[in-house]
Parts: C-alpha cells; sequence; structure tokens
C-alpha cells in the first residue's frame, strides 16, 4: 500500500509537471538555449547573455523537443492543440494546428513525429508542412525514436508499437504492460553487437522492462525496485566520473537514485527528497522532485541542492553548466554549481 500510494502521487507529479508551465527549456547541444516563454520562443548563446534571436511562439508551452543534430526544435502546446517547429540557427518558426492534444514528440531525421494521446494517433509533420496520421492503441503516451523506426508506447493498451518511417505504418508490435510512466530508446554506439534497446518504468509493478529492438522481446526486472519513475543514460562524450551509457533510474520509493551499467537496481544514492526524473548532460547529473520544485546536483555519493520553486521544464542543463529562467530579467540565469 506504502509503494502503491508513492507511486501514484510520481505518476500525478509527473503529470501535473506536463499539464502547464509558464515556461519550457532545452539545449541544442551546439550552443543555444531555447526558451519559450509569453508566447514567445527566443535562443540564447551558450552563456544565456545575448538573444540570438526572437519569434512568435505559443500561448501555453507545455515541452521543447530537439532534433538529434541539434537544428530543429518543436515546442508542445497541450491546451491549444498546436505545434510551433522552430529553426535553431535562425528563429525562423512554422506553427501547426493538432487535431488532439499533442502529449509527447520526437524528431525521426527532421521529420516530427506527435503522440496525439486523445485522439489515439500518431501524427508526422516533415519539414514541407505535410501532415500524415497514423492510428495507434489507446493512450499513447511516449514516443521515441532509434536509427530504423519510431516506437509509440500506448500506456492504458500496454503495447509497443513499431512505426517504419518510410512507409509511415505499423511494422510490429509487443505488449509490454500497462502504466508506464517512462520510455527511453539506448542506441547503439559505434562497435556494438547487439542492437538498439529500450527501457520501460513501470513504477507501480516495481519494474523496469528491458525491450531487445531486433527480435522485438522484452523481459521484466523486478528485483530491487520500489518504485522506478524515469531513466536516463550518461551520453557519449558527457566526460563524467559516469561511465558514458550508464544508466541512472530515479525510484522516489526507495527515495535514492539506483546507478548501473545497464538499467538496474545498481548502486543507490540516497536523496534528501523523492526525486522523480532524472538530468543529464556534460554538466553532471541532476535529480528533480517535482513535488516541492526542488533540484539538486548528484557527484558521487553527495545530493547537493541547487535551486527551488522549479517546473521540470524551468530550467536546462547545458554541456558545462545549469540555467533557470529569470522571468523579471527575461534571460536564462546560470546557477551556481558547488
Amino acid at each position: 500500500m506504502i509503494r502503491a500510494a508513492i507511486v501514484t502521487l510520481a505518476v500525478l507529479m509527473l503529470g501535473a509537471t506536463a499539464m502547464r508551465a509558464d515556461v519550457a527549456m532545452a539545449w541544442s547541444g551546439g550552443g543555444t538555449i531555447l526558451v519559450a516563454h509569453d508566447s514567445k520562443i527566443e535562443g540564447f548563446n551558450r552563456g544565456g547573455e545575448k538573444m540570438l534571436w526572437s519569434a512568435k511562439g505559443l500561448d501555453s508551452p507545455s515541452a521543447i523537443v530537439m532534433s538529434a543534430d541539434g537544428t530543429s526544435a518543436a515546442i508542445l502546446d497541450g491546451f491549444a492543440d498546436r505545434v510551433a517547429v522552430v529553426s535553431v540557427a535562425d528563429g525562423n518558426v512554422a506553427l501547426y494546428e493538432t487535431p488532439t492534444t499533442p502529449i509527447a514528440a520526437t524528431f525521426f531525421g527532421h521529420d516530427l513525429w506527435l503522440s496525439l494521446r486523445d485522439g489515439s494517433r500518431v501524427l508526422r509533420i516533415t519539414p514541407k508542412g505535410e501532415k500524415t496520421e497514423i492510428p495507434v492503441a489507446l493512450d499513447p503516451s511516449h514516443i521515441a525514436a532509434s536509427d530504423q523506426f519510431v516506437y509509440v508506447y500506448s500506456r492504458a493498451a500496454g503495447l509497443l508499437q513499431e512505426i517504419d518511417p518510410s512507409s509511415a505504418q505499423i511494422a510490429r508490435k509487443l505488449t509490454i504492460g500497462s502504466a508506464g510512466s517512462d520510455f527511453e530508446v539506448r542506441s547503439t554506439k559505434p562497435g556494438d553487437q547487439a542492437g538498439a534497446t529500450a527501457f520501460l518504468c513501470r513504477p507501480a509493478d516495481g519494474m523496469v522492462v528491458a525491450i531487445d529492438l531486433v527480435p522485438l522481446t522484452s523481459r521484466d526486472m523486478q528485483s530491487g525496485f520500489s518504485a522506478p519513475v524515469d531513466l536516463a543514460f550518461v551520453p557519449f562524450g558527457a566526460q563524467l566520473s559516469l561511465d558514458p551509457g550508464t544508466s541512472v533510474i530515479a525510484d522516489p520509493g526507495k527515495q535514492a537514485l539506483l546507478i548501473s551499467k545497464d538499467p538496474g537496481p545498481g548502486r543507490a544514492v540516497s536523496q534528501p527528497t523523492p526525486v522523480d526524473r532524472v538530468f543529464i548532460t556534460g554538466a553532471g547529473l541532476f535529480a528533480f522532485d517535482t513535488n516541492s520544485g526542488t533540484l539538486y546536483r548528484v557527484d558521487g555519493k553527495t545530493a547537493t541542492k541547487i535551486a527551488s520553486g522549479l517546473t521540470a521544464t524551468s530550467f536546462v542543463p547545458t554541456s558545462d553548466a545549469l540555467f533557470t529562467w529569470d522571468a523579471k530579467a527575461g534571460k536564462p540565469r546560470r546557477a551556481t554549481i558547488r
């Protein structure tokens, strides 16, 4: 019962964060900080001091998703059923209406793929503005791409569907369990032989599901978890003390981060509060408690408070720093990291 209560709270907190935020921030990976706020989309230099461009945006930005090459970004507005696609280089923006609520997005190349939760559909938008809708299973809450396919996880149906981008058709599907809170694809690095893998956090059942995307088979990992909610991997080239590809899982049931080579219970690092989100860049490993709005930097066995009163979209770690949004100054503010 205790775990069920914690899981319910964690999932509600994640949902509340996705529902509405005054600002959404993102890092291009190539030197630009993107900020969506007050019906504007703005690009700042890597230090946050200089505005590079400003463009008309969305009234209620809920998230920013970057393309893999960092040249394009998609800003979602789940209240107005709209999405803005912006060129990071010059701030050129294309605005699109969506049939229903855009809840999640990913890029495959420069095509944008959107999960439309209310309509149980996926919408593809090409750089030319061409739209294709694909029916999927009930409640498509998560979407991600490998180097070959787009994957949609439907939370209510507990179904993973593989979409071939060349035909915009569902190629294969696999039942992996309902009520997932995070779905991540770990792409291969040069020299890997096993192929891409994916992982689904299922906090209500205290497990992480591992999916081998080549044969499309899965296995449940239950030992050592309480309520695994969020998962992230150490990016290649981050130059952290953790090896590239290392997994970090936020488990608020244990009030800890779980660190291991492959997603699993691994080494537990206790946290001051029940953190439920994980962010990893070259600037470090950060854990976020949605309930209190508190952000921590985790180094070794120590979690240091960086800021409070935040939402999960009102800060962004870059390759060498962490920024929060200073609404009064109208620009990103570099956080002090001790």
